[in-house]
């Protein structure tokens, strides 16, 4: 793994680039359930950032590109549009495991965050000049 946290790679290329997130720092089981992987991967020092946590999230879709003020204005528009009758569903998260710049952690059932995803790269679809990566075979 590498570390995120270093000025190079943030906005690296201009930015912003939009991610639309769901913000696990706001539910403390979710904390409590990261500290418990940070003391576990401590050992490591520095070689690993780790995330603050009023940063943790589970990414439903990233932009890998800058967009301008009249991009990001529609992006805003277009989720809401896409995402106003969209009903809560309940995850299970776990297990986790290393990725390039993360801890990974597994969310099930994925059909509830496949369908969000959906309903997110539809909404960015809608923008003109918003292109997005390759859709993944599974989410």
């Amino acid at each position: 793994m590498e570390n995120f946290f270093v000025p190079g790679k943030i906005w690296k290329g201009g930015g912003p680039y939009p991610h639309v997130l769901i913000l696990l720092s706001e539910y403390s089981e979710f904390r409590e359930y990261a500290r418990a992987h940070r003391d576990l991967l401590a050992e490591y020092g520095e070689k690993l950032g780790a995330i603050p946590e009023e940063w943790l999230h589970s990414t439903v879709q990233g932009i890998h590109h800058s967009v301008d003020a009249g991009q990001m204005n529609q992006l805003r528009g277009t989720l809401h549009d896409e995402l106003a009758d969209m009903q809560p569903f309940r995850v299970q998260l776990g297990p986790v495991w290393p990725g390039v710049t993360a801890v990974t952690v597994a969310v099930y059932p994925e059909d509830g965050m496949a369908a969000l995803n959906d309903r997110v790269r539809a909404a960015a679809e809608r923008v003109p000049g918003i292109s997005l990566r390759a859709r993944e075979a599974r989410f």
